[in-house]
This record gives C-alpha cells, sequence and structure tokens, in this order.
C-alpha cells in the first residue's frame, strides 16, 4: 500500500472537490461548496464555529495533486469552512457571506495553511475512502454515507455507470430542433433542479435504472425543458434562486400557475412510467411567448419541408415577441415566400419561384379558394391586404423608420396562419 505523505498548504490552494460521492458529480468547485452548504447546513454551521473557536482540525482532510492544486477527496467539509472563514466572499451567497465574516471576524485564530495527507495513488485514495465510509469506523466528525453516497461513490471511481440524464435530455431537444448544436443546457442548474424524482414528475418524467421514463407525451417535456433553459439561459433562475426545495417548489408552482406544467402533478405522480398520456389528468398546451401558437403541421421528409420546420420552430420556440422582434419580422417574410414556393407548384400556375411573391400569392389564393379552402370572403381578405403586408415586412429590412411592434407581428400571423398551413396541408 502506498504511504501518504503529511504536507502543510495554503487553504488558497486546496480545491473543494466537485466530484464527490455526497452530490455526485457538479460542474464547478463553487457548486459543490454550495450543494454542502444547502445540505448540510446546520451541521456546517456547527462545523464552522468549531474550526473557528479552535483554530485548527482535528483530522487531516486527504488530498491529491492536480497540477499547480490539491484536491480533496476526503475533507470537503472541513476545506468548505476553512475556504469560507479565510474568504467569507468567496462564493457571493449573501447569507452565508454574512455568517463567515462574524465568524472571521470574532476569531483571531482562524488558520490559512494547514496540515493535509497527500497521495498521488488514487487506488489507495479510493480504497481509503471507502474503508472510512462505506465499512468500518466513520472518523471523527465525518457524516456517514447513505445508500445513494456509496451509489457515488462507486460511480465515481468507475465501478458503476451512470446516465446523466441532463445530457440525454439535450441530445432528445438537438434532436427535435429545440436546441442548436453548439447550444447547451445549464446543466448544474438542471441537475438542482431535479434532483429527485419528486420534481422530476411535475414536468413528467422520472429517472429509474439509469432510464429516462416520460410519464406524459415525450414532446411536451421538450417544450417545459425549453421554457426551463430559457428562464436559466436569460438569468430569470440562478444558482441562488433555486437554493433549496422551497425555491423549486415556488419556481414550479409559476409555471403550473402558467399552463406550462401538467395540470394535476399528483395524476403524474401515479400514473405508469411507461405511460405517455392518461384521460384523467388533463393538461394545458405547452406555450411560448412567440408569434406561432400551433405546431409544424405536417412529418418534414423532403430538404424543403425540413427547412421550413426549421425556421418555423425557430420562431415558435426560440424568437420571442418582446426580445426578437425584427428577427421575427424577417423571418415571418421568409416562412410566407417559402410556403407559397411549396404549394405553388400543385396549383399549375405559370408563375415560378423567381416571380414577385405578391403575384405568386394570388394564385395561390385562388387554388385554395377553388379547392374550398377559403370561402370568398376569406381568400378576398387576403387578396385586398396581402401586397400591403408583404411590403411591410420588406420594410422591416431595408427601411431604417419601420420598426416591427409585437402586436404588429402577431396580428400579421393570425391573418396569414390558415393561408401558411394550407399551403403545407394540400396534397
Amino acid at each position: 500500500m502506498t504511504d501518504k505523505n503529511v504536507e502543510t498548504i495554503d487553504i488558497t490552494n486546496i480545491i473543494v472537490n466537485n466530484e464527490n460521492a455526497r452530490h455526485g458529480k457538479l460542474e464547478t468547485e463553487k457548486d459543490a461548496i454550495l450543494w454542502l452548504l444547502s445540505n448540510n447546513s446546520g451541521r456546517l454551521e456547527s462545523l464552522a464555529k468549531d474550526i473557528a473557536k479552535e483554530g485548527k482540525l482535528y483530522e487531516r482532510p486527504l488530498v491529491k495533486k492536480e497540477n499547480d492544486k490539491y484536491v480533496v477527496y476526503d475533507g470537503n467539509r472541513r476545506i468548505t469552512c476553512l475556504k469560507l472563514l479565510n474568504n467569507p466572499n468567496y462564493i457571493g451567497n449573501t447569507a452565508w457571506s454574512s455568517f463567515f465574516e462574524t465568524l472571521k471576524k470574532n476569531n483571531k485564530n482562524i488558520p490559512n495553511k494547514i496540515e493535509c495527507d497527500v497521495s498521488d495513488d488514487i487506488q489507495y485514495i479510493n480504497e481509503l475512502v471507502e474503508r472510512r465510509h462505506v465499512g468500518g469506523d466513520t472518523g471523527k466528525g465525518q457524516l456517514k454515507w447513505n445508500r445513494e453516497q456509496k451509489e457515488n461513490h462507486l460511480i465515481l471511481t468507475g465501478q458503476k455507470k451512470v446516465l446523466d440524464f441532463t445530457v440525454f435530455l439535450q441530445d432528445e431537444m438537438k434532436k427535435e430542433g429545440l436546441l442548436a448544436e453548439t447550444e447547451m443546457l445549464e446543466h448544474s442548474l438542471i441537475k438542482r433542479l431535479f434532483s429527485s424524482n419528486v420534481f422530476r414528475k411535475k414536468i413528467g418524467f422520472i429517472l429509474e435504472d439509469e432510464k429516462v421514463s416520460y410519464i406524459i407525451d415525450r414532446m411536451d417535456v421538450l417544450k417545459i425543458l425549453l421554457r426551463i433553459h430559457n428562464d436559466m439561459a436569460e438569468g430569470k433562475e440562478t444558482l441562488h434562486t433555486l437554493w433549496n426545495n422551497k425555491d423549486k417548489e415556488r419556481y414550479l408552482k409559476q409555471l403550473a400557475d402558467e399552463g406550462i406544467l401538467p395540470e394535476d402533478s399528483k395524476e403524474n405522480e401515479k400514473t405508469s412510467p411507461n405511460s405517455k398520456t392518461t384521460s384523467n389528468n388533463p393538461r394545458k398546451k405547452v406555450t411560448f411567448p412567440s408569434i406561432i401558437d400551433t405546431d409544424f403541421p405536417i412529418e418534414a421528409k423532403t430538404n424543403e419541408e425540413i427547412k421550413i420546420k426549421a425556421i418555423w420552430d425557430e420562431m415558435q420556440y426560440r424568437l420571442k415577441c418582446a426580445a426578437h422582434p425584427y428577427s421575427l419580422g424577417v423571418m415571418m417574410r421568409v416562412l410566407l415566400e417559402l410556403a407559397t414556393d411549396y404549394c405553388l407548384p400543385k396549383t399549375h400556375s405559370s408563375k415560378n419561384k423567381n416571380a414577385h411573391l405578391n403575384q405568386k400569392m394570388m394564385d395561390v389564393i385562388c387554388f385554395l379558394e377553388d379547392e374550398s379552402f377559403f370561402n370568398k370572403t376569406e381568400a378576398n381578405n387576403l387578396k385586398g391586404t396581402a401586397n400591403i403586408d408583404i411590403n411591410r415586412l420588406h420594410a422591416f429590412v431595408h427601411d431604417l423608420n419601420a420598426h416591427p411592434t409585437s402586436q404588429e407581428l402577431i396580428s400579421i400571423w393570425g391573418k396569414y396562419k390558415k393561408y401558411i398551413i394550407n399551403c403545407m396541408t394540400y396534397k
């Protein structure tokens, strides 16, 4: 067995391990510190008070040198306390900063250097940590691992494989065009929000036996996740606003009140993991603050259909009236022309795709009227305003004095929604 060395190390050179059996794999050191503070707050407070009062540790942390820093493999709680006693603002949380600032002010013997057991043999480290936490004596001041934490230890040491459900869901969203290929979910925040099946069920999925199972319609779940991702990406929800279970409940209730979540989460919890919907659990349609209020009407198979659907999905799920009016104005003009060009060959019109959009639309509108997709009044309304609306959309690109508004874009979509859908669905 490899011996460990004792070294005196500056606390700033010691890193709290973000891959620890207590919480599994997190993104950063600060995520790990926040998890420890959130999930062991009472014990952390007592430990910090004891360290501040005594001015020393009674057990040496076990660390491994990685590059020019030392990563903790046993003693994350002690190192967390010491880091914040030396630098109360280290994680930027006001409540905890105040607590540690008071301890620092009232205790003058807080060490900034400590003795650590140092080993560069990861197998020896894993064996030692396992003996301390999984079997035998736990050691003074250490918390005994529960079943989940023992499982995390096996995962982190490569003895058991685990599904990263945030990566799985991210891939699912990319398959459906809800995320761009280069776009990433906020993995740490998603994991924090959905830390257990209690919270996962509220949006319609569970994690069991390293498998994601949908308990409502799969696309509904992915659309809800997109809304949550948008809130996180825009800074509306952060690590601090989703600090504990009460915060999570508050946010999920907000989504439920908006009609984003399934209406009756209690019914969801009773639903079989393999079921997609239940007649006893009516749900409001998942909606987003864009101008498009309905899903793409056909299954996209050809390159032309795939492109139109991609533009449609981007307008529906990614672009918002309040935040992206110019982008939506331009994309509306593109969608209108692509839908017209898609239907034009079916009309046997003499116009080709290089003709002016207004001329092509007149032929398509007349054709759809003849085929009884529009009544005479509907067709005349479109014919009378199409050229004006096309010029307005064109002006959003070229006229410096033309500024689209949310209401104007919603109105244009409402006027041409039936026309565009009929263009796409006519056989």
